[in-house]
């Protein structure tokens, strides 16, 4: 019996240990998940979900493919926007001359995205030209959140401060619940 009881008091004890080094942490990584970049990152990940459980959603179930075309709409359209609004200004803002050739790719890149998007919204699943232009967006959308998270995103990380970022993040995250709430109005 004492060797049981003496096992769980190490075990609380290294617990309360791992806590106690744990819990400083907590506001740090708070912060860290509300920089600009990491809720940016974030929506490219959502949105490359939404594209994965899009293929694989038999044919026949129009109504969810339909569905899920409209989330990634809504997803899309409000990602957009944000960064059209928050992101890109203070990008130009900041970065140098040699990155704007890629602020300039990436900004051209989301209007191709917002066209293909629209093409695909307007497209019946079940017809033959839903799969080839969901596969092309895919590939456009992909290739424009690569070039983001390789481009642009360090332009932000290394030419803005944290609290900055963070402050960005905030705006992002505040303005995303404004354009939720009228979509869903």
């Amino acid at each position: 019996m004492k060797k049981t009881t003496s096992k769980w008091l190490y075990f609380g004890a290294a617990g309360a240990a791992a806590a106690g080094v744990l819990i400083p942490l907590v506001p740090v990584l708070r912060r860290r998940a509300m920089r600009v970049t990491t809720i940016l990152r974030k929506d490219h990940r959502l949105v490359s979900a939404m594209l994965t459980t899009m293929e694989f959603t038999p044919k026949v179930n129009r109504t969810l493919i339909n569905r899920l075309v409209e989330e990634l709409y809504d997803s899309v359209t409000m990602h957009e926007i944000v960064e059209d609004e928050i992101l890109y200004p203070i990008v130009r803002n900041v970065a140098t001359s040699e990155w704007k050739a890629s602020l300039e790719k990436a900004s051209r890149g989301q209007q191709i995205v917002k066209e293909k998007l629209q093409k695909l919204r307007k497209t019946d699943p079940m017809s033959g030209d839903f799969d080839k232009l969901l596969a092309d967006f895919k590939h456009t959308i992909l290739n424009h959140a690569e070039l983001e998270e390789h481009s642009i995103f360090p332009i932000i990380e290394e030419r803005t401060s944290t609290e900055r970022q963070t402050t960005m993040g905030e705006r992002l995250h505040q303005r995303k619940k404004e354009i939720q709430q009228r979509l869903a109005a």
